[in-house]
């Protein structure tokens, strides 16, 4: 997760500039950084599901 850290520094400093721009780049980061704890989650705990529960 040590990506995750980086992602919240550059979210930090678009929030800090404080365009529209800016903002809108911050949150697109923020979107990629719950996706990326979503995807590392998945990879830890994708042996402890069934079959079932991935297949949906």
């Amino acid at each position: 997760m040590q990506n995750l850290k980086e992602k919240i520094k550059i979210i930090d400093k678009l929030i800090l500039d404080d365009t529209p721009q800016s903002l809108v780049y911050a949150a697109l980061e923020c979107r990629l950084a719950i996706e990326l704890i979503c995807y590392e989650r998945l990879k830890v705990s994708i042996g402890k599901m069934s079959k079932n529960d991935v297949d949906w």
